[in-house]
């Protein structure tokens, strides 16, 4: 299997596809079950509020907001900075994903 970033992240994934370019399913599966409370919790809010959240979380950009765009309510920085840190994707806090193994 090949690797690839989680953009913006750092953090070493495994692609749900084998080398010949087949589909893993049960890679994917993994993946998915990984990355869903993510998915979930970058919608919380409108759209862009909670990624722009995270990636000030992460350190990536600084957590400054334009209008209409206003900082997210304090419960829901929370729960996203909640779900990075269960991910290891605050900072000084990665941990590497490998294939086969349920975290």
């Amino acid at each position: 299997m090949d690797l690839f970033q989680l953009h913006g992240c750092g953090t070493p994934l495994v692609t749900p596809f084998h080398t010949d370019g087949s589909l893993d399913e049960q890679a994917m599966r993994r993946l998915h079950r990984r990355l869903g409370p993510l998915m979930q919790v970058l919608f919380i809010e409108s759209n862009p509020i909670p990624v722009k959240a995270a990636l000030a979380a992460m350190g990536h950009i600084d957590p400054s907001y334009r209008l209409p765009l206003v900082l997210p309510r304090p419960e829901n920085q929370a729960k996203v900075e909640k779900v990075l840190q269960e991910l290891g994707l605050l900072a000084g806090k990665e941990k590497e994903y490998v294939a086969g193994r349920e975290d």
